[in-house]
């Protein structure tokens, strides 16, 4: 499948051109599916524990709201304090989002462009 193969040359130009922050980036920002993103940064030349230590932080804050919001969801039902939880964790997420955004402006970190290592 051609879009599979331009992923993942674009991951592994995004690894040779921004190191460690593409990593950040495409974890932060869904821009891939994890499942893609797993198989390619496998094929990268992106150290094992930076991969592992980077997956982690940047996925576990999701992770624990996720199972925190569907727990109080079981437990309680649907509440106005729920939709209001709900929407805080969302408008979180999307500054995050925005967040990471800007920071990956700020480093340059362009996963859409195709980068050429020579002017870093």
């Amino acid at each position: 499948y051609v879009g599979h193969t331009t992923m993942f040359q674009t991951i592994e130009k995004g690894i040779a051109h921004s190191g460690v922050d593409f990593l950040i980036l495409t974890r932060l920002v869904p821009l891939f599916p994890y499942n893609i993103q797993n198989y390619a940064y496998g094929l990268t030349a992106i150290p094992f524990w930076s991969f592992t230590v980077i997956s982690a932080a940047t996925t576990l804050p999701g992770i624990f709201i996720y199972t925190l919001m569907s727990h109080e969801l079981a437990s309680e039902g649907i509440s106005w304090a729920f939709i209001g939880k709900l929407s805080v964790a969302g408008l979180a997420l999307f500054a995050l989002v925005q967040a990471t955004k800007a920071w990956a402006r700020y480093k340059h970190v362009d996963p859409s462009a195709p980068h050429e290592c020579a002017d870093k």
